[in-house]
C-alpha cells in the first residue's frame, strides 16, 4: 500500500502539469475561436481555426513524448529484470535435475525478453507516430474516413500483439509442462534403478536427492515470488503515470467539447485511444513475465 502510494504521488504532479497545460491551451483556443467570429470573414474565421488546432496538435505532441518515451524505459526495465532471472531458474532447474526444464523455459524466456524488446522500436513507435498524424489530419479535414483509418490501424496492432502474446504464453506453458513431465520420468528411472541395483547405496542417494528437492523448492518459490513482487513495484509508478495522463487527455477532451472545440475534442479521443493503446501493451507485458515466472514457482523439481 505505501508503494502504491508513493507511485500514485509521483504520478500526480506531471498528470496536474498534463492538465493545466492542455486546459490552458483548451481555454485559449475557445477565446480565439469567438474572436474569430465577430469577424465577418470566413476566411479569416477559417485561419484563425487552423493556427489554433496546430499549435494544439504542437502542443499535445511535445507533452505526449515522454509519455511515449516513458513506456520505452519501462518495458527495457522489465526485459532487464527478466534478464537477470533467468540465470536463477536455469541454475534451479539444473540443480534440481530438470535439465530439459531448464533449455526449454531459458529458450522461452529469452524469446519472449527479445520479442518485448523490439517491439516497441520496430512495431509500437511507430504504429503511434502514424496514429498521432492520422489524429491530426482528421481533426483539421474533419475527415471521419481519416480517423476510421487511425482507429483500423490501432485495432489491427493490437489484434496481432494479442495474438502474439497468446501464442507465445501458450507455447511456453505447453513446452514447460512437457519438459517437467520428461525430467520426472527421468529422474525417477535413475531413483528406481539406483534402488534396485545398489539396494543399499542407492536408498541413501534416493533419499539425499529428496532432501535436496525440499531445499531447491523452498528456493524456487522465494525466488519466483521475489521475481513478480520486482515487476509489480517496477510498473507500479509508470502505470499510475500512463493513467494519469489518459485521465488528463480524457477531461480536457470534455471541457474541449462543452466549450464548442469539437476539431480539439477529436483529437483528444484520438490522442487518449493511443495512450490507451501503451497502457494495453505494458500491460500484456508484465503479464506475460508474471506468467512466466508463475510457471517456475509451480513446476514440479525433477528429484522431488
Amino acid at each position: 500500500l505505501s508503494l502504491v502510494k508513493n507511485a500514485i504521488s509521483d504520478a500526480l504532479l506531471p498528470g496536474f502539469k498534463t492538465l493545466s497545460v492542455l486546459m490552458g491551451m483548451v481555454i485559449l483556443a475557445s477565446v480565439f475561436r469567438m474572436l474569430s467570429k465577430t469577424v465577418k470573414n470566413g476566411s479569416l474565421e477559417t485561419v484563425f481555426s487552423l493556427c489554433c488546432l496546430l499549435c494544439m496538435a504542437l502542443t499535445l505532441y511535445e507533452v505526449q513524448k515522454s509519455v511515449f518515451a516513458l513506456v520505452q524505459s519501462m518495458l527495457d526495465l522489465l526485459s532487464s529484470t527478466m534478464m537477470m532471472m533467468v540465470p536463477v531458474m536455469e541454475a534451479v532447474y539444473l540443480s534440481s535435475g530438470n535439465i530439459t526444464s531448464a533449455a526449454v523455459s531459458g529458450t522461452g524466456i529469452n524469446l519472449m525478453i527479445t520479442f518485448i524488446q523490439t517491439l516497441y522500436a520496430d512495431v509500437l513507435s511507430p504504429c503511434v507516430s502514424v496514429c498521432f498524424l492520422l489524429s491530426i489530419t482528421a481533426a483539421v479535414s474533419g475527415n471521419r474516413g481519416v480517423s476510421f483509418m487511425a482507429g483500423a490501424l490501432r485495432g489491427i496492432v493490437t489484434g496481432a500483439l494479442v495474438l502474439i502474446m497468446t501464442i507465445m504464453t501458450f507455447v511456453l506453458s505447453m513446452q514447460s509442462g512437457i519438459a517437467s513431465a520428461a525430467d520426472t520420468f527421468a529422474a525417477k528411472t535413475i531413483k528406481f534403478a539406483l534402488g534396485s541395483y545398489l539396494p543399499i547405496i542407492g536408498g541413501t542417494v534416493a533419499d539425499s536427492f529428496s532432501m535436496v528437492s525440499g531445499s531447491l523448492g523452498v528456493i524456487k518459490q522465494v525466488a519466483g515470488v521475489t521475481g513478480i513482487v520486482v515487476i509489480v513495484i517496477v510498473m507500479l509508478s509508470p502505470l499510475a503515470s500512463l493513467f494519469v495522463n489518459r485521465l488528463a487527455l480524457g477531461m480536457t477532451g470534455a471541457v474541449a467539447g462543452v466549450l464548442g472545440c469539437d476539431r480539439e475534442q477529436a483529437l483528444f479521443r484520438e490522442t487518449g485511444s493511443l495512450c490507451t493503446l501503451l497502457l494495453a501493451i505494458a500491460i500484456a507485458a508484465a503479464v506475460m513475465y508474471i506468467f512466466a515466472l508463475s510457471l517456475f514457482c509451480k513446476a514440479s523439481l525433477a528429484y522431488g
